[in-house]
């Protein structure tokens, strides 16, 4: 039994001699993940207008039945977080629905339906554009190429769309 029983002891000590481990890391975080440490600014308001130009997407004898180009006044609230490259421009076009512009530096994305007089563009699709901030993080203008529905009067249609506009931040 004393052959037995000693051979047990050893091995006990030797498994329970080790020494503790210390972690690698602080237990408490220094900061959120992903954490920049500021946040980004307020958005930037303002006034602003569109040139809206859509026609049908395409080429038939009956395009003019499908078509519009006017001025549309808005106001907009602009976001550019603090590493810029990821921008949101929102477009209100009063008591109408509104159209959202979320540009990264890899795309650009519409969303939306823009109203005016005697017609309704609702996006499906943003072609091409750019936010364009000549002065940092105050925005200039915005111009968009698009592929939406487009009705006028009684008449809807595939179309396709261009959208610049002007901002005027607020000071």
């Amino acid at each position: 039994m004393r052959r037995l029983f000693v051979p047990i002891i050893i091995a006990f000590a030797v498994g329970c001699g080790e020494r503790a481990i210390t972690p690698t890391s602080a237990l408490a975080p220094g900061a959120a993940s992903r954490d920049a440490g500021t946040p980004p600014p307020p958005p930037i308001s303002g006034d602003g207008s569109m040139d809206f130009d859509a026609s049908r997407a395409t080429d038939g004898s009956s395009a003019g039945d499908c078509t519009v180009a006017q001025t549309i006044p808005f106001s907009f609230q602009y976001l550019l977080n603090n590493t810029f490259n990821n921008a949101f421009l929102h477009i209100d076009i009063g008591s109408n629905p509104d159209v959202t512009i979320h540009q990264t530096s890899n795309k650009i994305d519409t969303k939306g339906t823009i109203v005016g007089t005697g017609f309704t563009f609702t996006v499906a699709n943003t072609l091409s554009g750019n936010i364009i901030s000549p002065h940092g993080i105050l925005p200039g203008s915005v111009t968009l190429q698009l592929v939406g529905t487009l009705t006028v009067g009684s008449v809807t249609c595939t179309a396709n769309a261009t959208l610049t506009a002007n901002l005027a931040p607020s000071t």
